[in-house]
């Protein structure tokens, strides 16, 4: 927007007007041109907002507005190409251009509207960008997928299995047709892993998903990924990208029920969420949450503010409030990757990874994750945290109970990428087997003589924190997918045994294994297809969601458990006050203070069995 002079925005009743941007009608091929209209939202005037990426700051294209020559991302451009009608003008609100991104006060005062302008606009476009690789089949697949569940539905049939040719019945491609990658490439596209457009989507009343010149209704895309889900291919196909949608829409649905979402409940769901601003990473929320007791005013965006303090705030606004440790178990980055002037006890938020919030559990179908409350580690104790004058250092009241003897290397899956080129995809399974091998190595669990604290067999314990204790279901049966998943790593053990664990091998299964897909879709064979392709055994693993991107620790007392990555031999085992679960802590060298490297599940501690809170002592952590 640089050369383009805003308009002053009038008030009325202390509230601002917001801008209103008219494009223009205009032929497929002319410029873009628009104007800028001023309008207060109690008027309830009807206009559309839009829901987008900015896209590449450095790549520019030119509109005109107001008769001024604007550049704009090239994402917006393509955005309002096809948006624009040939015979009306439509008015939109669009962040870029309606905010005069040069005025913070002006910004901290419309992004704070932003809730409330989502919520009254008429429709919601979210722009994925304009056609590309094969789009256009795979917006066309969206609404087969809504017609087939709609005739299961009919049928009295709640869910079927795709790996048969009764699909075929719909119309629906073969599962082995590439249109089902390009949907989920589709599902992969930037605007579903950015920040802002969780809000813009939850608080829309009525939300069109636009790829190119293809339409779909978001609650119809929502709709056939969860009939997908269903039958198994988000696991096949993208689970990773199917999660994030589906935690996007639950998102949605608690919004619509107005049920109370916390703080750390929405944070930790979109924690992956990714801003330019990472001061965006909280306040792209700010409009969803809602914490009974706790002004809500605390939360409103404030671009004035240097990123360290709105971290810091916001932590010290959460734990005097909620007289817990929770946000302490919001997982850290590897030291050497924080913010410099950021107190280890102060989440970044400004990083995201594939590690989840010990807190955290999925409790639904469809992944969504609310806040756990299984564990107890230090009973029902609370904590009203005390800070030194800078709000830099935090004091807690806690014991030391352990020191972590051996830690393994970090668990790292991409779940979210199911590749068809042998050379990517051979020497991630290799090297996944790799690490699942050195866990083994950590724990001892191959051992059965080895004895356990609490007296538990090693294998039990084991398969426990490989799940951080929770359970799905009945327990028997959990035991059982736990013996079908370890009997069926049977076979890597022996190919490490024999050092067949090479890519050229790997590469040599997998090309046999699609030479038999090959065969079976043209002899019409499906039950192989499913045979090769679907493996239940690995449904344990997909369980055991808590483990990516944490190691496996043993302690000098013998216990074993999942720890954050950053976590290394020596650092110590804390119970603290108002804490749910253990932390790993690691003693300065240059002072008595404590550095706070993560939460852990130390399988044996967290229910209260090693509580004692006669045995805390003060520990400031810096």
């Amino acid at each position: 927007m640089s050369g383009y002079q805003h308009f002053p925005l009038p008030r009325e009743n202390g509230k601002p007007a917001i801008r209103l941007l008219v494009l223009l009608n205009g032929a497929e091929d002319a410029p873009i041109r628009c104007r800028l209209v001023h309008d207060f939202l109690h008027n309830n005037s009807i206009f559309e907002a839009l829901s987008y990426c900015w896209g590449d700051p450095t790549v520019k294209e030119s509109i005109e507005v107001d008769d001024a020559n604007v550049e704009v991302t090239e994402n917006l451009h393509s955005a309002l190409l096809h948006l624009r009608s040939e015979h009306r003008s439509r008015l939109l609100w669009v962040d870029a251009v309606c905010i005069n991104q040069l005025d913070l006060d002006e910004k901290t005062e419309q992004v704070g509207m932003m809730r409330e302008i989502y919520e009254r606009a008429q429709t919601v476009n979210i722009w994925l960008g304009p056609a590309a690789q094969n789009s256009t089949a795979a917006m066309d697949l969206v609404h087969q997928l809504n017609i087939a569940e709609s005739l299961d539905k009919l049928a009295g049939i709640e869910s079927r299995n795709f790996w048969d040719l009764d699909q075929h019945h719909y119309g629906l491609p073969l599962t082995t047709a590439r249109v089902w990658y390009d949907l989920f490439d589709v599902l992969r596209r930037p605007w579903f892993s950015r920040a802002w457009i969780i809000q813009e989507m939850a608080v829309s009343s009525n939300a069109i998903v636009v790829c190119g010149h293809e339409l779909v209704r978001w609650t119809d895309l929502v709709r056939a990924t969860n009939y997908m889900a269903v039958s198994g291919l988000t696991m096949t196909f993208g689970p990773e990208a199917f999660q994030r949608l589906s935690l996007m829409a639950y998102t949605q649905r608690r919004f619509v029920d107005s049920f109370n979402q916390l703080p750390m409940q929405v944070l930790m769901r979109h924690r992956r969420a990714l801003a330019s601003d990472p001061r965006d990473k909280l306040f792209a929320f700010c409009g969803l949450f809602h914490q009974p007791g706790l002004d809500e005013t605390v939360f409103k965006p404030d671009y004035r503010i240097e990123t360290t303090e709105v971290y810091k705030d916001f932590a010290m606004r959460l734990l005097s409030h909620d007289k817990n440790l929770d946000i302490l178990s919001v997982p850290r980055v590897r030291f050497g990757t924080r913010s410099p002037n950021l107190p280890t006890w102060v989440p970044d938020w400004s990083t995201s990874d594939l590690c989840n919030c010990l807190l955290s559990h999925y409790d639904e179908p469809n992944g969504a994750i609310t806040t756990s409350g299984n564990y107890a580690a230090t009973g029902s104790s609370q904590y009203i945290p005390i800070f030194d004058n800078e709000h830099n250092s935090l004091r807690l009241e806690g014991a030391i109970m352990d020191r972590i003897l051996l830690v393994s290397r970090v668990y790292e899956a991409n779940a979210d990428h199911v590749s068809l080129d042998l050379n990517e995809s051979a020497p991630l399974i290799i090297e996944a087997q790799r690490i699942l091998q050195d866990w083994e190595n950590v724990s001892l669990c191959r051992l059965p003589w080895q004895a356990y604290p609490t007296g538990e067999k090693i294998r039990d314990v084991y398969r426990q924190t490989l799940l951080c204790g929770r359970t799905y279901g009945n327990a028997e049966a959990m035991r059982i997918m736990f013996d079908r998943w370890d009997y069926q790593l049977i076979k890597y053990r022996i190919l490490q045994f024999l050092r067949l664990d090479k890519i050229w091998f790997f590469k040599l299964l997998q090309w046999l294994m699609t030479c038999v897909c090959v065969i079976a879709q043209y002899m019409n064979w499906p039950s192989i297809i499913k045979f090769v392709l679907f493996k239940p055994e690995t449904a344990f693993i997909s369980l055991a969601v808590a483990v990516q991107d944490r190691r496996m620790m043993r302690s000098e007392m013998g216990y074993i458990g999942v720890v954050q990555k950053g976590t290394r031999d020596g650092d110590y085992v804390a119970l603290c006050k108002g804490g749910k679960v253990p932390l790993i802590v690691r003693k300065r060298d240059d002072g008595p203070e404590w550095e706070l490297v993560g939460d852990a599940y130390i399988h044996g501690m967290m229910q209260g069995e090693e509580w004692v809170q006669e045995d805390c002592e003060g520990m400031w952590f810096v």
